[in-house]
C-alpha cells in the first residue's frame, strides 16, 4: 500500500530523532511560509531527500524557529494572551513536528490545520490594529482571494487520480505519488503495474512498493511474478503483514494450500487481532479437510470482531462438515441479523433446512438468495430441487 504503514512512527525505523528535529525545523517555517502565501500547495511530499542530516542545511530555519520560541516564552510573561496564542502554534504540532519520527510523512501540510488557526489570530489582530476601520477592506479582499484559491484546490481532490497527479506535479521525485495504488483501484491494472515498476528502478529496496506491484500483477493472473514479489517484500521486510496475507492468498489461488496456510499463519502471528485474517486461514484449513483447526479460527476471528459475516457464514459450513447442524443454523441466522441480505447465508441457510426437512423455510431463504443472485445457476437449480421435494410431500 501506498498509504502510511502501520508501523511508521516511532523510533528505531531509520531515522534518528536528531536528523527528525532538523527535518521539522524547515518543515514548520516551510508551514509558515505557506500560512502567509499557500503555494504551491502539496498533497504528499514523499520521503526522498527530505530528512535532513546536517544542521548547516536548515541553519536559517532552525534560527528563525529559535527566535519565534524565544518570542513566546516572553510573551507568556509580559503579554499572556500573545504568549498563549504562539505557545498553541507550537503545542498542537508537537506531537508530529519535534523529535518523534513519523518515518512514511516527515512532512504533511495537514499537520497545520489546527495550528494554522493560531497564526491567522496573530494576523487578524495585527491587521486590525495595524490598520483599524480600514481593515475591513483587506479582510474582504482576503476571503475573497482565498475563497478562489481554495475553489481552484478543491478540483485537485475531486479523484484520487487527480490529486496524485496534481502531487506528482509538484514532487516528481516523490515515488509514493507514483499512482499505482490509485490505478489499481480505478481497474487499470496494467497501468498500475507499469507505475509501480517505475518506483522500483528508484527504489528497489521499497517492501511496500514490492507488496503493491505483487498485487496489481495478481489482479492481472500473473502468479509468478506476483509470488516473485511478495518475497522480494518479505527479504527487505520479513514481518510485513500485507506481503504475507498477499502471499497466502497468490498461493491460494494457484491452489497450494499448504504453503498457502502457512503464510496465513504467519501473517496472523504477525497481526494476531486482525479478523480476516484469521477468517482466511480458517477457510483454508477448511478446503484442506481440517475441520477442527478451521473451527477454532473461525471462533477467534469472531472473538475479535462478532460482527465478521464472513466468519459466521465459514464457521456455519465447518459445523455442517463436523455434523452440528444446529450451532451451524444459528450461526447463518447470527449473520442474517447482522445483515439481512446476506447472499450466502440465505443459501447455505436454506440447504441446511431442506437437509433437516423444513422444506416450506428452506423454499424462502433459498427464494431471498436468488433474488440477491439471479445469475447463479448453483442457487436456481438448488431452489428447482427444494420446491420438487415439497411438492412431493
Amino acid at each position: 500500500m501506498l498509504g502510511l504503514h502501520y508501523r511508521a512512527i516511532g523510533y528505531g525505523l531509520g531515522i534518528p530523532w536528531w536528523a527528525y528535529a532538523l527535518t521539522e525545523c524547515r518543515a514548520v517555517a516551510h508551514y509558515l511560509r505557506l500560512a502567509l502565501w499557500p503555494h504551491p500547495l502539496v498533497f504528499d511530499y514523499g520521503v526522498a531527500n527530505i530528512i535532513i542530516w546536517h544542521i548547516a542545511d536548515v541553519a536559517s530555519s532552525a534560527s528563525m524557529l529559535a527566535l519565534l520560541v524565544a518570542g513566546v516564552l516572553l510573551a507568556l510573561k509580559r503579554r499572556p494572551f500573545l504568549g498563549f496564542v504562539g505557545a498553541w502554534f507550537f503545542v498542537i504540532l508537537a506531537p508530529a513536528s519535534s523529535v518523534v519520527p513519523v518515518a512514511s510523512q516527515p512532512m504533511a501540510e495537514h499537520r497545520m490545520y489546527l495550528p494554522l488557526a493560531a497564526v491567522v489570530a496573530l494576523g487578524v489582530m495585527g491587521i486590525n490594529a495595524l490598520l483599524g476601520r480600514r481593515s475591513g477592506a483587506v479582510f474582504l479582499a482576503l476571503a475573497v482571494g482565498l475563497g478562489f484559491l481554495t475553489i481552484r484546490r478543491n478540483e485537485d481532490y475531486r479523484t484520487e487520480l487527480s490529486i496524485w497527479n496534481d502531487t506528482l506535479a509538484k514532487c516528481p521525485g516523490n515515488v509514493r505519488a507514483r499512482l499505482g495504488l490509485v490505478l489499481l483501484r480505478a481497474g487499470k491494472v496494467q497501468e498500475a503495474i507499469d507505475q509501480y515498476e517505475q518506483v522500483l528502478a528508484v527504489n528497489p529496496h521499497w517492501s511496500s512498493a514490492h507488496n503493491d506491484l505483487a498485487n496489481a500483477l495478481r489482479r492481472a493472473g500473473r502468479v509468478d511474478e506476483a509470488i516473485a514479489h511478495y518475497n522480494q517484500a518479505l527479504q527487505i521486510e520479513p514481518h510485513l503483514f500485507e506481503a504475507h496475507y498477499g502471499l497466502a492468498a497468490t498461493w491460494k489461488q494457484a491452489g497450494r494450500l499448504d504453503e498457502a496456510i502457512q503464510q496465513y499463519r504467519q501473517a496472523v502471528e504477525i497481526r494476531p487481532d486482525f479478523a480476516m485474517a484469521r477468517n482466511d486461514l480458517g477457510n483454508t484449513l477448511l478446503q484442506t479437510g481440517k475441520i477442527q483447526d478451521a473451527i477454532g479460527q473461525f471462533e477467534q476471528a469472531l472473538r475479535i470482531d462478532p460482527a465478521c459475516l464472513e466468519a459466521h457464514n465459514n464457521l456455519g459450513n465447518a459445523l455442517v462438515q463436523s455434523g452440528d447442524l444446529t450451532e451451524a443454523a444459528r450461526q447463518y441466522r447470527q449473520a442474517l441479523e447482522i445483515q439481512p441480505n446476506y447472499m450466502l447465508a440465505h443459501y447455505n441457510l436454506g440447504m441446511l433446512l431442506a437437509q433437516q426437512g423444513k422444506i416450506d423455510e428452506a423454499i424462502l431463504h433459498l427464494e431471498r438468495a436468488h433474488e440477491l443472485a439471479p445469475d447463479r445457476e448453483d442457487i436456481r437449480h438448488s431452489l428447482d430441487e427444494v420446491r420438487r421435494v415439497g411438492r412431493k410431500d
